[in-house]
C-alpha cells in the first residue's frame, strides 16, 4: 500500500502521555481520535488510520479507540518503556473505506 494511502498517528514522545487527574472525564481524550478521524476524512486517498496504545491502558482501548471504530490487530511485546518498565503496545486500525 502506498504511504499516501495511510495516515498514522505516531507519538514522538511515547510513554509520556499521562493526563493529570484534573483533565480526566472531561472529554479531552475523546477529542483527539475524533479530530484525527475528521482530519483524515478530509484528505483525499486516506484509507486508514493506525495508532498504538499501552496494552495495560484498558480505558483508552475500550472507551476511546474501540468506541470510535478502531479495531485491534496485534500486540507488540515490550514496545514501550514507561518509568523504567517495559509495556506491551496494542496496535489499532480504523479503515476509512468502511465508514459511511
Amino acid at each position: 500500500m502506498p504511504k499516501a494511502a495511510t495516515a498514522g498517528i505516531a507519538g514522538k514522545s511515547r510513554g509520556v502521555q499521562h493526563k493529570p487527574c484534573s483533565c480526566r472525564r472531561r472529554g479531552f481524550g475523546r477529542a483527539l481520535p475524533t479530530a484525527a478521524v475528521a482530519h483524515a476524512r478530509a484528505i483525499a486517498g486516506v484509507r486508514q488510520i493506525k495508532l498504538g496504545v499501552n496494552a495495560t491502558n484498558t480505558g483508552a482501548r475500550a472507551l476511546l479507540y474501540q468506541s470510535t471504530g478502531f479495531a485491534s490487530y496485534g500486540v507488540e511485546p515490550d514496545a514501550l518503556q514507561v518509568d523504567g518498565m517495559f509495556c506491551d503496545e496494542e496496535h489499532h486500525v480504523l479503515r476509512m473505506d468502511t465508514l459511511a
